[in-house]
């Protein structure tokens, strides 16, 4: 994205949208992932809808278009966080199977799910890997 969208000049005043987002692109901020995070669900997204478009299942078939691309690519999981006071999306995520994650230290205002993707068979079922069984 770099390559195609160059960066802002310093004036921030100047810049529109999509100043602030190529400028996101060039100096990402930085995050540190715990463990618990980064082990069993190395991807995160950040996925939203405008008003308009939710509530048309726009979001699930967008939703599980990019968790099955993260799938194939071999991602071992993708996590997120949410607002605590958006039930809304806390329904929508345990929906597709997204668990909560219990933080070392939980934020106030940050509640973290998570999907793994690997899989194993027992007793010729397919069942998702607990977070206490990957390497």
């Amino acid at each position: 994205m770099c390559e195609k969208y160059s960066a802002p000049g310093p004036d921030k005043s100047t810049w529109n949208s999509t100043a602030e987002v190529a400028n996101g692109f060039h100096n990402p901020p930085k995050v540190i992932i715990p463990d618990c995070l980064s082990g069993p669900y190395p991807s995160h997204i950040k996925f939203n809808l405008l008003p308009r478009a939710q509530g048309k299942g726009m979001g699930e078939s967008l939703i599980t278009c990019i968790l099955e691309s993260l799938k194939n690519k071999g991602s071992r999981g993708v996590h997120l966080d949410i607002s605590p006071d958006d039930i809304r999306y806390l329904n929508f995520y345990t929906s597709l199977g997204f668990k909560e994650i219990t933080m070392p230290t939980q934020p106030l205002n940050q509640v973290f799910l998570g999907k793994g993707f690997l899989e194993k068979v027992e007793d010729g079922q397919n069942s998702e890997i607990s977070d206490a069984e990957l390497p």
